[in-house]
């Protein structure tokens, strides 16, 4: 079976980037990656009820304060 990544989501600020993806493998969660001054901060995967709360946290402080319950790779 073939992995097709769908790109649902972007959002870029002058040092912040986040993108949010689905596999056609994994339908249940997202892909979400976080770039910070041009370097990846970190690859989330999650159910996607999460996804808004990560998103505004790390674009207003710049970082995510916790991961627990979050797969990160």
């Amino acid at each position: 079976m073939l992995n097709e990544i769908e790109r649902i989501f972007l959002i870029s600020t002058s040092f912040k980037r986040v993108e949010v993806r689905r596999h056609s493998l994994v339908p249940l969660s997202r892909e979400v990656i976080f770039h910070k001054n041009n370097r990846l901060y970190c690859t989330i995967w999650t159910h996607p009820q999460h996804i808004d709360r990560l998103i505004e946290e790390f674009l207003s402080q710049g970082s995510i304060a916790s991961f627990e319950g979050l797969m990160v790779i």
